[in-house]
């Protein structure tokens, strides 16, 4: 709002905190069966809640589908999901004065990289041993890839050595490496979907997303590959023991920002630029409400203050 005067600015403000109270104090619904995502609702304010659940979808097809000309990124794939539920919910019975909000969030598991490329959306198991078998297969691959991405790394810093006048720090030698060879970590995503009251079908989409690189896995990328197996299948009974019965209804089986389960696997956060501040951690559980208040707020602004947003 830069060159508007300070009492413009406030009134705008203003403007958009009264949007925003209006849409809680109105009608809410939340594209999805979750009581957890209800309950985040409701502790932001919003009274009116109910819930149209829509049906599973398979992130996959998705994949490539994103026609707004903004990227084709794989947080953007759960975004696209959560617009999806919108979608479904607005078409079954959703109030036209409704706020009406979806999320997505998928775990990525990526085969290869630049034109072999190949994502893999993990998916909820059926059953606990359908969660420890693509718990397994997931932390051997994290594993190998790990091992992958080193080998290729001591390559590169070999020829590197041999041809001085190629010689960068070790900083450099690891963002380039990144780039064509990115380490193995776990791509979690969430995508935010809202349509605000009185908009018909014109949906908001915000993709948010967190890195986590697992040190344990790392450790044991050196393993012989019977080793590896076998250390895996520990790791992920001991993983699925620390979830209860709670692995069902949550991707992988497996919740990454419970603080036992972060210490079992020695998780941290690798940010995609450095010195930005942590992910907030509701991206892990499918409902970053921070995020999602930033979301309503860019929308109850583009409401406010239409013809800015255009020029």
């Amino acid at each position: 709002m830069e060159g508007i005067p300070q009492s413009s600015t406030e009134s705008i403000s203003h403007a958009i905190e009264k949007k925003i109270a209006s849409w809680k104090e109105g009608p809410v619904v939340l594209a999805s069966g979750s009581s957890y995502k209800l309950e985040q609702l409701k502790s932001l304010g919003m009274k009116d809640v109910s819930a149209i659940p829509a049906p599973e979808m398979e992130e996959s097809e998705f994949f490539g589908r994103y026609e707004d000309g903004k990227g084709r990124t794989d947080e953007m794939v759960a975004a696209l999901v959560a617009r999806t539920k919108v979608k479904y919910a607005i078409a079954n019975g959703a109030p036209a004065d409704a706020l009406v909000c979806g999320f997505d969030t998928v775990v990525l598991k990526v085969e290869d990289w630049g034109d072999n490329r190949k994502n893999t959306y993990l998916q909820k198991p059926e059953t606990r041993e359908q969660a420890k078998e693509g718990l397994v297969d997931f932390f051997v691959h994290l594993a190998t890839q790990k091992r992958r991405h080193d080998d290729s790394y001591a390559d590169m810093k070999e020829l590197v050595e041999m041809h001085p006048k190629f010689n960068k720090r070790r900083d450099e030698l690891e963002n380039t490496m990144d780039v064509g060879n990115p380490r193995p970590l776990i791509l979690v995503a969430t995508g935010m979907a809202a349509r605000a009251p009185g908009k018909g079908e014109d949906i908001d989409i915000v993709p948010t997303a967190m890195r986590l690189q697992s040190n344990v896995l790392y450790a044991y990328s050196r393993n012989t590959p019977e080793e590896l197996q076998r250390r895996c299948e520990e790791l992920a009974e001991e993983a699925l023991i620390i979830m209860g019965d709670r692995w069902s209804g949550i991707t992988t089986g497996i919740d990454y920002s419970d603080p036992q389960i972060v210490g079992l696997l020695d998780l941290q956060e690798i940010p995609v630029v450095l010195g930005i501040p942590p992910t907030e951690e509701g991206v892990l559980k499918g409902m970053p409400k921070e995020a999602f208040e930033r979301m309503l707020r860019g929308m109850a602004q583009e409401e406010v203050t239409p013809h800015e947003q255009d020029s």
